[in-house]
């Protein structure tokens, strides 16, 4: 065994040295002569040494930091005669200042690293004198094995250093007590202050020198030396626990993610052993820096893990992000470890203690390290009797509600829920005035016996005390356990799930119905809803009444309807907790609306549905309230290259639909309106003449001659061009299958809707020409004296009968070519072909005729599809003319201008209109595209940033509307008598003092893999008004369901690797809105200040409601036994929370 105390023996000690893992000190044993390692008696601990000589010299050292004490060894070297102490460090690569303990004096060496004494006999005696005074440990007693690796505390006399003139003097002071008020969660290791001076008691005689040390190569100023000035270390701080997560990934790999947030790259690192890893960092974060005081960026943090099982350090890795340290062990033995740390062998409490005894605990002990395996956490109880730790938990240390909760492992999901119910007005001050005690229910078989509910309030008190910055939930949590297995261990669970138990355990514990009767389902059976839900909550108050029920607990109305039936089906059910649904993630899509007022510019929404299972009526509708217009006046179309791809139906799927994607809605005129039949007509646009340019004869396959010879178009599709008529014969039969209207859309299309009796070619002018203009440039250019008329450009080659009928049998005109080739008419041949091209850039326009030569041919006779223009109402000559399309949208049909008159079109056809930009005719048009002219609509402005940023309203309008039930959850209709998909409907009626609402954040996606829905929900803080959604207590109208926000259940990342918080305030007894403590974010083991402002976040997970003067009445203390058979129990309980400490028990004011 080591010796109480340690002193350096001047005669012995060399120097030391130091390098990244080993700390070297080298004794001088020249005077014994030569040595044998066996003979020499020596031991480590984890913080001292001791070395016994065969001469029976000694030399021991309270070291300044741990070392491993099975990795150390002894060195002998014959030559020099010196023995070297090769010492581990247990931190690698952190630099010690010193080898010695604080201020204990090792040896000062000279910078050769020789020592130097000053020989003076006064003190030389009292030195010899001190060494006779020490207790020292014989030979004989460490002849055997030396109990290397136990770790001793080292708590005797140390020897510190005192400057003198020229003179070092070392002092022997007693140190048996620990810093009373050092931080539990961090031991800080610095170098002692230079300037301190204390009386010495025993002085040796040593020279004034200095001590320069080798590290790594470096020589370094120890500390105590003199003379020359030295460089001050960065302090460095040992953390006993460092929030983490960790979770073993397959059998291979155990991964730990280490919550710290703005850390130092450079200067951080992980150091794998085969036992354990050591994080050493430096972080900027001012929230970690705030819990250590004295300490900032340059501080250096290190936090070292003992592993469970054996570690591949060299295959291990650690990677940096924004917000954790993701640490990878690669394992030695491919298997399942159960937990990351090694389980604690020492200091184990029974499972079954009593639940006071973690008042007891030191405020040290709250802080011991993160367990993740299968046992019950490391608790230290101080010796029964022990002042110093009673005077310690007495100390006020925070405010009160102020105190964190420590994390267990991966119990951020329970710290956060009890938070949250230790800000619960009414339940902290049932718990904190002792009223539970006489509503213990230890006969309760659903129950605990009470132990849940005197945890809980130990737990609550303790929280409100202000003598602990963290105190460990662990006996909570165990009891818990006990009663739902799948809180046992240390994995991350739901918070809402636990909230839920704990509340319901509670409930049961303080049940005040000893013996619960058998109640049936109340139905309403045709009865008004007051009577049936006041049976229905009285059945319910039968089996069920506590506080819990009187605080938490509301009641809502089912409603099912059978599909087949109609059977209807009400009961009134109670709920702890509201889960309300999230609206589907979103889209945000464009729409242009155009009123069926044409002279009324088109109006650009964006309007956000559902990612899935979205629908047209979504879009309708959305537009619909802002146009102020019903849906079915409304239709919705796509349009793709200018042309309309599709007319979506009201329930028409959207799912496919992108944001990217153009879409018009159309106001169209209703029938009930019009009185009369409406027609529907689709219109798209198109010039005349293509724009593609024509460079060789489609026939001969030529280009022109020269430049002065234009190609002559085709005048039915405008897309070939001839070289002359021979060309165009030879070609048609390849060309008649394909001769149709060119295809190349211009603008955008339009919907247009006219009562059956306005539907004239005038109306239909007037209409297309206003809606087209929103999406095409139309001018007319001046007339050019130099420009032939198309009267003057026409001249006529003949062609006899004889040579037209050698010719394969051809229309008259290329206008009756498609008529031709559908009717198949092979075996007629007219007595006149006539074949007719146009110019496409000047050229003359060629006619065959057999009849005699005529010199002026009306342009509507050989330019066919050019209808001459006609003069409008306003004596202006159109622009364009219309034509009709069939059913395929391939074949058009020329509408005949019949002024006023009506038109017979059918329903639904689609309508072209052809602007006449053919330049050979007398009246031309240019017409090109432009983008669209709209305007915006100002309630769109913040659509976009809408999207995924829903209101809590919203998620409330979905849990009371109908839905349809699934196949596995089909309703058995007792009418019917099977099982039916009935549609389904909640609605409030009874609403609770304290409303609980949970998001569902997470939606299932299969049997075993859910999403995380990461929406922001906007929450009010104060006024949440439920009177739209509370169905029942309509007589109540002084005191509407008003509830204000006191707390929110905070859910971070995703289905692994998750962390909770919560905030939370203290709202005032009489007054829910005014706080008597106010807003804190609890993470943990942390408990900060933040701005109300800071509540709403996109993270909210379970949110926290108090109703407004609606107070709940809490039972007076110690009413009287429940019974004769409690009474015992009650009592039994009411002792143990009476003997709990004082600093437990004590409640507090606020």
């Amino acid at each position: 065994a080591l010796p109480k105390c340690s002193f350096v023996c001047v005669d012995l000690f060399l120097d030391w040295k130091q390098n990244a893992h080993e700390v070297i000190v080298r004794l001088n044993c020249e005077d014994a002569g030569v040595l044998r390692v066996e003979d020499i008696d020596y031991a480590f601990s984890d913080s001292a040494c001791h070395i016994r000589l065969p001469d029976g010299r000694e030399w021991s050292c309270n070291l300044h930091e741990e070392i491993e004490a099975s990795c150390s060894k002894l060195l002998y070297k014959e030559k020099t005669n010196v023995l070297q102490l090769v010492m581990h460090k247990k931190i690698p690569l952190n630099t010690w200042p010193t080898f010695a303990k604080k201020t204990e004096i090792v040896n000062i060496l000279g910078e050769n690293g020789s020592n130097h004494h000053r020989s003076t006999t006064g003190q030389s005696e009292k030195s010899a004198e001190i060494i006779e005074k020490m207790p020292v440990t014989s030979a004989e007693q460490k002849r055997g094995k030396p109990d290397r690796g136990s770790k001793r505390g080292m708590k005797g006399k140390q020897v510190e250093v005192t400057e003198g003139t020229g003179v070092k003097v070392a002092e022997i002071k007693s140190n048996d007590k620990a810093d009373p008020i050092s931080e539990p969660s961090a031991k800080r290791t610095t170098r002692p202050s230079r300037n301190t001076k204390e009386t010495p008691i025993a002085p040796c005689s040593i020279k004034d020198s200095q001590s320069k040390p080798a590290v790594d190569g470096k020589t370094h100023v120890l500390a105590g030396s003199s003379g020359a000035s030295s460089t001050n270390p960065e302090p460095m701080v040992n953390l006993k626990f460092v929030k983490n997560d960790s979770y073993e990934k397959g059998t291979d790999l155990m991964v730990v993610n280490v919550y710290m947030k703005e850390l130092c790259r450079e200067t951080s690192r992980v150091l794998f052993r085969e036992q354990d890893f050591t994080l050493i960092f430096q972080t900027s974060d001012p929230n970690f820096l705030r819990l250590h005081p004295d300490c900032g960026p340059n501080t250096v943090f290190k936090w070292q893990v003992k592993l469970r099982n054996l570690i591949q350090p060299d295959q291990s890795s650690y990677a940096f992000t924004p917000s954790r340290i993701d640490i990878s062990l690669k394992k030695r033995h491919s298997q399942r470890w159960g937990g990351l740390e090694a389980p604690a062998t020492q200091g184990l409490k029974p499972v079954n203690s009593t639940v006071l005894e973690l008042g007891n605990a030191p405020k040290g002990a709250q802080h011991g390290p993160k367990p993740t395996c299968m046992v019950q956490p490391m608790t230290h109880t101080p010796p029964a009797g022990s002042e110093r730790a009673e005077e310690v938990e007495e100390k006020k240390v925070c405010l009160p509600g102020f105190t964190g909760l420590v994390n267990l492992g991966n119990t951020c999901f329970m710290n956060s829920v009890i938070q949250s119910l230790s800000n619960t007005r009414e339940l902290r001050d049932y718990f904190h005035d002792r009223g539970f005690e006489s509503e213990i229910n230890c006969n309760n078989p659903l129950g605990t016996g009470g132990r849940l509910a005197i945890s809980f309030a130990v737990l609550l008190r303790a929280l409100w005390k202000g003598t602990h910055h963290a105190f460990q939930p662990s006996k909570l949590k165990a009891i818990v356990a006990s009663k739902a297995s799948q809180f046992t261990g240390y994995a991350q669970h739901d918070a809402q799930e636990f909230m839920a138990f704990l509340l319901d355990g509670l409930h049961e514990d303080l049940n005040r119905i000893q013996n619960k009767p058998y109640t049936e389902t109340v139905d309403s059976d045709g009865r008004q809803d007051e009577f049936v839900a006041e049976e229905a909550w009285q059945r319910h108050k039968m089996r069920n009444d506590s506080f819990i029920v009187d605080l938490f607990q509301g009641q809502y109305k089912s409603k099912l309807v059978c599909p087949v039936c109609s059977k209807v089906s009400i009961t009134f059910d109670p709920f702890l907790y509201l889960p309300v649904p999230l609206p589907q993630k979103q889209k945000v899509l464009t729409v242009f609306y155009f009123a069926k007022d044409p002279h009324k510019k088109p109006v650009k929404f964006l309007v956000s549905v559902s990612k899935v299972n979205s629908s047209t009526t979504e879009v309708l509708e959305s537009i619909s309230r802002s146009v102020r217009n019903k849906p079915e006046n409304l239709r919705l179309a796509e349009v793709v290259k200018n042309r309309f791809h599709r007319i979506f139906s009201p329930s028409q799927s959207l799912d496919m639909v992108t944001s990217s994607e153009l879409l018009f809605c159309f106001e169209v005129l209703s029938k009930d309106l019009a009185k009369e039949r409406v027609v529907l007509l689709k219109v798209q646009q198109r010039p005349q003449v293509p724009s593609i340019p024509i460079t060789k004869c489609a026939g001969c396959m030529k280009p022109p001659a020269s430049d002065d010879e234009k190609l002559k178009r085709c005048t039915r599709c405008y897309r070939v061009g001839y070289c002359n008529q021979a060309c165009q014969k030879n070609h048609w039969p390849n060309h008649k299958t394909m001769c149709r209207p060119s295809v190349e859309n211009i603008g955008l299309p339009f919907l247009i809707s006219v009562p059956e009796s306005r539907l004239t070619y005038t109306r239909l002018t007037q209409l297309l020409e206003a809606y087209s203009r929103y999406s095409v440039n139309v001018f007319q250019p001046p007339f050019q004296s130099g420009r032939m008329s198309p009267e003057a450009s026409l001249s006529r080659v003949d062609l006899s009968v004889s040579e037209c009928q050698e010719q394969e049998e051809e229309p008259s005109s290329a206008g009756e070519v498609e008529s031709q080739a559908e009717q198949g008419d092979c075996g007629t041949t007219p007595q006149k072909e006539t074949v007719s091209v146009i110019s496409a850039a000047g050229g003359d326009t060629l006619s065959s005729d057999s009849g005699c030569c005529e010199l002026a041919i009306k342009p509507e006779a050989v330019v066919t599809g050019y209808q001459q223009p006609s003069e409008s109402a306003t004596g202006s000559t159109s622009q364009f003319y219309i034509t009709l399309l069939d059913s395929s949208q391939k074949e058009d049909r020329k509408l005949e201008d019949k002024g006023d008159a009506v038109l017979e079109l059918p329903d639904d056809c689609t309508l072209e209109l052809v602007w006449k930009n053919n330049e050979k005719q007398k009246e031309y048009v240019l017409v090109r595209s432009k983008e669209l002219e709209f305007d915006e609509d100002p309630g769109s402005a913040t659509e976009t940033s809408r999207a995924g940023h829903f209101t809590l309203e919203q998620c409330l309008n979905l849990f009371t509307k109908p839905e349809v039930l699934a196949p596995e959850e089909a309703w058995y209709c007792p009418k019917c008598q099977q099982h039916r998909e009935a549609s389904k409907q909640l609605l409030l009626w009874r609403l609770p003092n304290v409303l609980i609402i949970q998001l569902k954040r997470f939606s299932f996606r299969s049997f075993i893999w859910r999403d995380k829905i990461n929406d922001m929900v906007d929450f009010p803080v104060r006024n949440l008004d439920l009177s739209k959604f509370c169905i029942g207590h309509k007589g109540d109208i002084q005191q509407p369901p008003i509830y204000d926000l006191y707390a929110v259940i905070n859910h971070y990342g995703g289905m692994i690797g998750g962390h909770y918080t919560a905030y939370a305030r203290l709202p005032s007894d009489k007054n829910s809105q005014r706080s008597d403590v106010g807003w804190r974010l609890f993470d943990d083991s942390t408990v900060t200040t933040v701005e109300e402002s800071q509540v709403v976040t996109r993270y909210a997970y379970v949110l926290f409601y108090r109703r407004r003067n609606s107070p709940v009445e809490r039972p007076s203390h110690f009413l009287g036994p429940l019974g004769a058979e409690s009474s015992a129990a009650t009592g039994s309980a009411a002792s143990q929370v009476s003997s709990a400490p004082s600093h437990v028990t004590t409640a507090v004011s606020s």
